[in-house]
């Protein structure tokens, strides 16, 4: 068989294998023209990716608003669906294998608003990829980046809000990576593995609302201690699930605004003085799954706002008389799994007080003071406990509660009790 007819049967049958056309199913759903792409097969990137698929009546590719790429092999992102479908405004791919994006991939997205990417394939984004998506105010990039280029999000300074950066592998975060998104308001880098912040990293998120830095193994010598300081408007840090053992003042010290913060599952052993007291307007105080040994009002200061605090699977020995002085309008309070004196019920000398839905939903830590703490108006909590863990153990506090309460009762005064 001649030569060059044995090369052009390989490299038709090398065509037809790294390339397919895809097929779009088109539907109009609440008035919105979608294409779900599937079957698309792109294994090279000089081949170009061909769509088939017949439009609804009335319809054409201008027309098409989302397309959401599914059941397909594309491991070079290519212009092509952005140069056909123009006026696109939501693109998602999710588990498509797609290992690099060309670099012209978007230059024709001048409509897009919403960006989602979930493939484990992708290491990483071009240079001012985004540069003419200038309506883009939703980007997620859900891979297995371990850098960002100091350009990626050129062009987005003035429309991005939401970036979900969560699941991939960057461990630094450089000053460059976020600069010029002044419009930010919501930035997720969580379950990556970050291990070290420039202190200017979010230096121009100055309308970032919500930051989560969960499951990192940060340790607290890996957070710079001004990190925090231009994020005046922050609502919410998520710092669960890291490996920080002693908490900074410093990181929080600007943070007026904050009304969550979820320190739970890292370990941390004592909480300094003074280390909430900025926090003005914390509402919403998780510390579950640490080493705490007590709980003292020094770290709190006076607030007026906190509504609920956790405590659960900690070592906790003793709370402080004043600590609940610290909070008086709080609703909820867990402390689930801690350390009871002895594994015995502990008395007051006075009944304490909580809201309604506080006493409903309570699980009786074990506090080891006697006296009044005044959280509420409405209801009496005399008894307050950790349980045995067996049902041994809880027959004894019954019949402890049972002889007390009688003894109580003797002397004409009037408690309520709550197990």
């Amino acid at each position: 068989m001649d030569l060059r007819l044995i090369i052009s049967i390989i490299l038709a049958l090398t065509t037809i294998q790294t390339t397919k056309s895809a097929e779009c199913e088109y539907e109009v759903l609440k008035g919105i023209y979608r294409c779900y792409l599937k079957n698309a097969t792109v294994l090279t990137d000089d081949t170009e990716l061909e769509i088939d698929g017949e439009h609804v009546q009335g319809y054409g590719d201008s027309d098409v608003k989302k397309v959401f790429i599914t059941k397909s092999i594309i491991h070079y992102l290519q212009p092509t669906i952005f140069d056909k479908f123009v006026n696109i405004e939501e693109f998602s791919s999710i588990d498509s294998e797609i290992k690099e994006i060309l670099p012209n991939a978007f230059e024709s997205c001048l409509e897009l608003k919403i960006f989602i990417i979930e493939d484990p394939e992708l290491q990483v984004v071009p240079e001012k990829l985004f540069k003419n998506c200038q309506k883009l105010s939703e980007l997620t990039i859900k891979a297995q980046l371990t850098v960002l280029f100091p350009d990626t999000f050129f062009g987005l300074e003035s429309s991005l809000k939401n970036l979900d950066l969560s699941g991939n592998q960057i461990m630094t975060v450089t000053d460059s990576y976020f600069k010029g998104l002044i419009r930010l308001t919501s930035l997720n880098l969580g379950e990556n593995e970050i291990n070290g912040f420039d202190s200017a990293a979010f230096n121009d998120l100055t309308s970032l609302v919500e930051l989560n830095l969960m499951g990192n193994s940060l340790a607290e010598s890996m957070i710079p201690m001004n990190l925090f300081d231009n994020l005046k408007n922050l609502e919410i840090l998520d710092l669960r699930i890291n490996l920080i053992n002693e908490l900074k003042a410093e990181w929080f010290g600007n943070l007026t605004g904050l009304q969550t913060l979820d320190l739970s599952r890292n370990n941390i052993d004592e909480l300094p003085e003074k280390v909430f007291t900025a926090l003005e307007n914390l509402k919403f105080l998780y510390l579950d799954d640490n080493n705490l040994k007590t709980l003292q009002p020094e770290p709190f200061g006076h607030h007026d706002s906190l509504l609920v605090l956790t405590v659960d699977n900690n070592e906790i020995q003793s709370i402080n008389s004043k600590f609940f002085e610290s909070f008086p309008n709080i609703e909820y309070f867990h402390a689930e799994n801690n350390v009871c004196i002895d594994g015995y019920l502990i008395a007051f000398e006075e009944p304490i007080k909580f809201e309604d839905k506080a006493v409903n939903d309570m699980l009786y830590p074990c506090y080891s003071y006697n006296g009044a703490v005044k959280l509420g108006e409405n209801e009496y909590l005399t008894w307050v406990w950790v349980g045995l863990g067996s049902a041994g153990g809880a027959f004894v506090v019954l019949v402890v509660l049972y002889l007390i309460v009688r003894k109580l009762r003797n002397r004409n005064n009037k408690i309520t009790v709550n197990v």
